[in-house]
């Protein structure tokens, strides 16, 4: 039985992640570990706790943040096929609306890492990007995307004013009568935390300040601001596993690497860079991080041996005395899974 915290996130504003290019009209839609870890590293930094930044990421491991909402926490959906099936429908009818897919609920997520049969579902438990573990006719997607649209206005008056649209994501907040009996904070997103008991106070705290310092764009006007709330989880290990899913990013090592069977593996590579817009000198802020490739959240490598990753420093070559590392945490959050 393998124990983790699970950090919930609830009263969120308005959040937009970038998705690492100049375009604001959509939002990434998942907050990836990296992005999290990186930000408490970043308070704490701002605390003046700069001399063990590698060794503070190297201390705990953190999945990407997923969706819940009334009682449905939901998983990232495994890269491939998903193996459910649905009677009185072809197969190709239903596995159309399956590739839609982004997230399955926690129950039925591991129902299929646990074995390779296929499961049996009902067609109503696909809703859209969300498949759910039973029927549940009153569901409502916790997570909704709003577009408005806003106006560049140039410095010093120099130039026209450019138009241009951002997405914002809307947590839903259910209403009093559909919480769970358990009194849960409200529908919002969450991540997973696995760490030394002595360091959970510390880490907690950190959260606590991300959620009023905010993330993603816009938080000087309230984006991504969040109250935390810690609870206790359980899932069940596999004694005979074969591969490992991914709950993070993930940066493996050379050894790593050569130990995963990549014909065999399921998975995407997603390429991880940008500004140095977070540095604390504010010369190197229009400077590129170098950038780094990682497997995504859901990739399935074929893998044994428990997945560790690595930390990575992404400072550009700049010839400066002031120039400090810029770490980049690819420490795998994984589970292990039997294909």
């Amino acid at each position: 039985m393998a124990r983790f915290t699970r950090v919930l996130f609830y009263q969120m504003s308005p959040f937009h992640i970038s998705k690492g290019t100049d375009e604001y009209d959509l939002s990434a839609s998942e907050i990836s570990s990296d992005m999290l870890s990186s930000a408490l590293a970043a308070i704490r930094a701002g605390e003046g706790k700069t001399t063990d930044i590698a060794s503070f990421l190297s201390s705990f491991t953190l999945s990407s943040a997923f969706p819940y909402c009334s009682g449905h926490y939901f998983l990232p959906r495994l890269e491939g096929r998903i193996n459910v099936e649905i009677e009185g429908l072809d197969e190709n009818v239903y596995r159309k609306q399956l590739k839609h897919v982004k997230y399955i609920e926690s129950q039925l997520w591991e129902k299929l890492v646990s074995s390779p049969e296929k499961v049996k579902i009902d067609s109503s438990q696909i809703c859209g990007e969300y498949l759910l573990g039973g029927v549940d006719k009153n569901f409502q997607k916790p997570i909704t995307y709003v577009t408005s649209q806003r106006v560049c206005v140039p410095r010093e008056g120099q130039g026209e004013s450019d138009p241009f649209y951002f997405e914002w994501c809307f947590v839903r907040s259910p209403k009093a009568s559909e919480r769970t009996i358990r009194q849960e904070p409200e529908a919002g997103i969450y991540c997973l935390l696995h760490c030394p008991d002595g360091q959970k106070a510390e880490l907690l705290d950190l959260f606590t300040k991300l959620g009023e310092e905010g993330f993603g764009s816009d938080k000087n006007i309230g984006g991504g601001h969040f109250k935390a709330k810690e609870e206790n989880l359980e899932m069940d290990s596999l004694p005979d596993c074969n591969a490992q899913v991914l709950l993070s990013s993930y940066i493996p090592t050379h050894e790593e690497l050569q130990g995963i069977c990549l014909e065999k593996s399921r998975y995407q590579i997603q390429e991880r860079g940008g500004f140095m817009s977070g540095s604390s000198e504010e010369q190197f802020r229009h400077l590129r991080k170098k950038s780094v490739y990682v497997f995504h959240t859901g990739s399935v490598l074929c893998s044994d041996q428990a997945l560790k990753g690595q930390i990575v420093n992404l400072a550009p070559v700049w010839n400066d005395k002031k120039m400090h590392p810029v770490y980049r945490s690819g420490r795998a959050f994984s589970v292990g899974i039997k294909i």
